[in-house]
């Protein structure tokens, strides 16, 4: 995980995954930016699919080697 914080002084978090080191030049890694949604990713609330897009995202990330 990484933190950056911009010209406004808000904070960023970044997770990057590193599971295949040796192939980074190689390929271009898989991003996606992410909104809060604490009722979706915390209290896990059916008025939106935010939970399930986070995890599917990470797990494609993940698969991906990044």
């Amino acid at each position: 995980m990484r933190v950056f914080i911009d010209s406004k002084d808000k904070e960023h978090i970044a997770y990057v995954f590193l599971g295949h080191q040796a192939d980074q030049t190689k390929k271009t890694p898989l991003v996606r930016i992410h909104s809060e949604c604490i009722t979706g990713e915390v209290f896990d609330s059916t008025r939106c699919d935010c939970k399930w897009q986070l995890q599917s995202a990470m797990d494609r990330i993940a698969a991906h080697g990044y």
